[in-house]
């Protein structure tokens, strides 16, 4: 039988990957992506967008829905490797652990190039459009910051035990 001080440390840690992956196939404290989608398609119509950049938002819009799609298919078919790792008689605790850093690498490279596409659209608003969308991301982060003053032990002073 192996030692405690060896079993702990690896069980703890699978178990912190698989919630890790869990996580990213379930919306976020009520984050709904779908319903942003529909609040960016209003915030579209507010803009009154000139035919070319009408066509660059279009073009954002589409494929910021098809890298949700494609990461949540990874994320699930990432979940789908780590619960058959557990269930089977040995993890590799490291080779899950390199699948884990690919995913969030490969999610977080797909996350820079839409936020640019995004910035590209930016760029060709004018004054007053730019402050439209200005509002519509503050009204955003005052929706998170509210949601998450409603969760209990929510943010970082939890994670010390305060």
């Amino acid at each position: 039988m192996k030692p405690l001080r060896i079993v702990i440390p690896a069980v703890i840690v699978g178990v912190a990957s698989l919630a890790a992956v869990a996580a990213f196939a379930a919306p976020r404290h009520g984050y709904d992506p779908g319903q942003f989608m529909m609040q960016l398609g209003k915030l579209h119509d507010q803009l009154q967008l000139s035919p070319d950049v009408d066509t660059a938002w279009k073009q954002a819009e589409a494929d910021t829905r098809a890298n949700f799609r494609r990461l949540r298919e990874q994320g699930r078919g990432l979940h789908q490797q780590v619960r058959a790792s557990f269930d089977s008689d040995s993890p590799d605790l490291r080779a899950l652990s390199g699948e884990i850093d690919r995913f969030h690498a490969a999610r977080e490279a797909a996350r820079k190039s839409v936020r640019d596409e995004w910035l590209a659209v930016y760029d060709r608003l004018n004054l007053q459009q730019r402050q439209q969308v200005a509002q519509f991301m503050k009204d955003k982060l005052n929706h998170i910051e509210q949601m998450h003053s409603d969760l209990p032990n929510s943010g970082p002073e939890t994670m010390d035990g305060n």
